[in-house]
């Protein structure tokens, strides 16, 4: 079964969001809601829904405030909200779906419909893990990277950062090779890499640890790494990414 949860700070529109999907998705169940971002990343850290029903402002901060501060495997994110000019942020997000209220039942249950099926298909034997190591000493460790009908095999260390694209992402390599683009959200290929020497600096990048040459004072802080690109870090990773990146490493 499907897991939900519910995060907006309207009593109503819960109530709404509820009653709609336990009286027409009988295979979702709803595991928890919550009416701030506080509490919203408790439930999601806490319960892991597969999807998130999720208002863009809020009193303590907005839905993008809460997916910046999450650490977890993402969720399937459909925003819910009053507010039309965040699509284009909430797709760059990672969004599944956008629906403005008063939302209407027919477009709330298409879009949890349309989730579902990206759930199944993520559940396909072929894709049971995004990526599977090929070998394990370091110098020629591999992985095995889904695309289309069969798997593209990639050389860990070639690999400098990992950019979000939507439900897709791209992956950077140091020798200047075409960036190849993933079918899978950036949340997913964290948790798939993060044993690999990867790590978040980012709501839209993962970086190779092994493959950063420089930090970059400049715009709150840039990592430049090995081919010459750069890569942002934003604050709410800062910390956590600096101090594994530089350790081992020592100043003079």
């Amino acid at each position: 079964m499907t897991s939900l949860a519910i995060v907006d700070d309207e009593t109503k529109m819960r109530s709404l969001l509820r009653n709609l999907v336990t009286t027409h998705c009988p295979w979702i169940k709803l595991v928890g809601e919550a009416d701030a971002v506080e509490s919203g990343l408790a439930l999601i850290t806490e319960k892991q829904p597969d999807i998130v029903l999720l208002d863009v402002q809020m009193g303590d901060g907005d839905g993008f405030d809460l997916l910046e501060q999450l650490t977890a495997a993402r969720p399937h994110i459909i925003f819910v909200t009053a507010y039309h000019q965040y699509t284009l942020q909430a797709l760059r997000a990672g969004a599944v779906d956008y629906l403005e209220k008063p939302i209407l039942k027919q477009e709330l249950l298409q879009a949890l419909e349309r989730t579902q099926v990206l759930i199944e298909q993520q559940k396909q034997p072929s894709y049971e893990q995004l990526l599977k190591v090929l070998h394990a000493d370091e110098e020629n460790q591999r992985i095995a990277v889904p695309i289309g009908s069969g798997s593209k095999y990639l050389k860990v260390s070639e690999i400098t950062h990992i950019q979000a694209n939507g439900a897709y992402t791209w992956f950077h390599f140091a020798s200047g090779r075409k960036p190849l683009l993933v079918s899978r959200m950036l949340a997913d290929v964290n948790f798939s890499l993060e044993e690999l020497g990867f790590i978040r600096v980012h709501r839209s990048f993962l970086v190779n640890t092994t493959n950063v040459e420089e930090l970059l004072k400049v715009d709150g802080g840039v990592l430049k790494v090995t081919g010459g690109a750069q890569v942002p870090i934003s604050k709410a990773y800062k910390q956590t990414a600096l101090q594994v990146i530089q350790k081992g490493i020592k100043s003079i």
